[in-house]
């Protein structure tokens, strides 16, 4: 976990549509074993991704995931899929605050199917930082596949990476508010065997208070 004292990176400056780039191991003062969150400020619109890069020769592929805007935050956020030890893969879950002081942030973790917690841990996250929850820390049984809520006394935004224990595979997600669930979702690709070999899985993640009956039109 990190702190509420920030450390400074240099300013970028970006041109109209300009990318920018920020290497952390670049920062003066950041720390080798550094776990916690960033903040950007603009004075202008901007947006941003993570790329999470292995720290071996040998490591997994870049995992990105998008930054989120203040009017993304809220005291309830959704991870669709957590797995441990399931196809050879382990999550990280990442709880960040976006308040101005500090707050609690409850982390429970379901198994598919089962309406009881296998996990379920309350963190004191320090204002704007973040909290990294791997998996491997949560005592699930091998095998594990489920999902995750984040329930908060303040404002958070979460996100998740999935990283094989063996192979070279990496994805990484954006949470989202609970509130953000609907009765219909797109989902802008599904494939079956297509692009050589390319096959889709779909994580669904109940959002509401009942049980959902959910019904998947393929077009």
């Amino acid at each position: 976990m990190g702190s509420a004292t920030p450390i400074d990176a240099d300013p970028i400056v970006l041109s109209p549509h300009k990318a920018g780039s920020l290497y952390i191991g670049s920062v003066s003062g950041m720390t080798s074993t550094f776990e916690g969150g960033a903040v950007l400020l603009s004075d202008v619109p901007i947006i941003a991704a993570a790329v999470n890069i292995a720290g071996d020769a040998a490591g997994y592929p870049r995992p990105l995931y998008s930054g989120f805007d203040p009017a993304q935050a809220s005291a309830e956020f959704l991870i669709p899929t957590v797995l441990y030890e399931k196809f050879d893969t382990n999550s990280l879950v990442s709880i960040q605050n976006v308040e101005s002081t500090a707050i609690d942030a409850t982390l429970r973790v379901y198994e598919a199917g089962n309406p009881t917690p296998a996990f379920e841990a309350t963190y004191a996250i320090p204002a704007q930082s973040a909290e990294l929850v791997p998996a491997t820390s949560m005592g699930l049984a091998s095998g594990f596949s489920g999902s995750a809520t984040i329930s908060a006394t303040g404002k958070v935004v979460a996100a998740a990476q999935e990283t094989d224990n063996n192979g070279r595979g990496a994805k990484a997600f954006e949470g989202l508010a609970a509130d953000a669930g609907a009765t219909q979702i797109y989902m802008a690709s599904m494939m079956c065997e297509a692009f050589a070999g390319n096959t889709s899985y779909y994580a669904i993640q109940n959002a509401g208070g009942s049980i959902a009956n959910v019904e998947i039109d393929f077009y």
